[in-house]
């Protein structure tokens, strides 16, 4: 018989589809938005941030690695990695260690490589 995952043992989050959030959130865990943001987002160390293709955020993000899939306007900062898919929609300034831009991606954005 297959292992059951134990939910309680997992650590991340997802912010579904369809939900509008406003505020300052500081998260743990591997995280999934699929929803609107506006605000700040102030992740936990060595964890992922995924904005996937429905989500739209408008605010500012720290986080070690972040994904980005869909619209994004802001102040975006990454102590690690930032992935930029062809779906993605960024306006603002964009920060981070190591920064990888599929072609497709619509980018309006001051980048910095940082140390």
């Amino acid at each position: 018989m297959p292992k059951l995952i134990n939910i309680k043992e997992k650590n991340f989050s997802i912010l579904g589809q369809g939900s509008q959030l406003k505020g300052t959130f500081k998260l743990n865990g591997n995280t999934l938005i699929k929803s609107s943001i506006e605000g700040d987002i102030i992740m936990d160390d060595k964890t992922t941030l995924t904005l996937s293709p429905s989500a739209v955020f408008s605010g500012t993000i720290q986080s070690s690695s972040i994904l980005i899939q869909g619209s994004f306007d802001g102040v975006l900062t990454a102590t690690s990695k930032i992935i930029i898919f062809p779906t993605a929609i960024l306006k603002g300034e964009i920060n981070g260690k190591d920064i990888v831009i599929h072609p497709g991606a619509t980018i309006n954005a001051d980048i910095h490589t940082i140390e």
